[in-house]
């Protein structure tokens, strides 16, 4: 026997509940019936929210022009929250045309997460997207946002 429990509608926490179970007597005479207790708990995932590249637009790897307050690199930072503890919060980025793409492991106080992103060593729209994955491996994703590296 499986049982299983449909979490679509149910609300987030510990879930109580029963499942009641009917089979024929072995002399088939009559039907036994039992109720058995069952309790689960609803993990929604975890939820992202805030993500942000800073700054917007950097600069190719070894610029010798680089302008002043260019930067080479910037940082991503979103915030997640979660039912269960996160055993991962990933940064994931792919050049626009191909490329090496890659991911990296954020870094995390309390709910605040951060990454790099580049150096990258030509110029393109670098898309990237943040993944976060519980305890419970419910995970959660951005929506992709792009990174403008400029030439020098």
């Amino acid at each position: 026997l499986t049982a299983s429990l449909d979490r679509t509608g149910a609300a987030q926490g510990t879930y109580k509940g029963s499942i009641m179970l009917t089979s024929p007597n072995p002399t088939g005479t009559k039907t036994v019936t039992t109720t058995v207790m069952v309790t689960g708990t609803i993990d929604t995932g975890p939820s992202i929210s805030s993500p942000r590249a800073n700054p917007t637009t950097i600069y190719v790897a070894n610029c010798s022009r680089l302008p002043k307050n260019g930067k080479t690199t910037a940082e991503v930072t979103v915030t997640v929250s979660g039912p269960v503890p996160l055993t991962e919060v990933v940064l994931h980025w792919s050049p626009s045309g191909g490329g090496q793409g890659g991911t990296s492991i954020m870094s995390g106080v309390g709910s605040s997460y951060a990454g790099q992103l580049g150096p990258f060593d030509t110029a393109a729209n670098v898309g990237w997207y943040v993944t976060a994955i519980d305890t419970a491996s419910a995970t959660a994703t951005t929506q992709s946002q792009a990174l403008q590296v400029s030439g020098c």
